[in-house]
């Protein structure tokens, strides 16, 4: 299993005020990291490799689709409830 991280979160936070740090970021706003989001990727990418399994994006509920091409090698494809996810699935 891999390592977990035991540094505190939101360090860089510490004597300021939420609002002075984030004043300057549109809402609403998502942030990713990039590392937590590729060991995800490639947990889900051993899970399929040990079972046979295929792993499908749940695009309802993960439907930041800047990130769909780093994804895309780890997964076998996406689900869809319409016409317009299909295509964004697809493409």
């Amino acid at each position: 299993m891999d390592h977990v991280d035991a540094r505190p979160q939101f360090t860089d936070l510490i004597g300021h005020k939420p609002e002075d740090y984030f004043r300057g970021i549109s809402t609403p706003a998502y942030v990713i990291e990039s590392a937590a989001l590729e060991r995800n990727c490639r947990m889900l990418s051993d899970l399929a490799g040990e079972t046979g399994c295929r792993v499908l994006l749940a695009q309802k509920a993960f439907s930041n689709y800047d990130f769909y091409p780093e994804m895309a090698p780890h997964l076998a494809g996406t689900e869809a409830s319409g016409l317009y996810e299909a295509r964004l699935g697809f493409e």
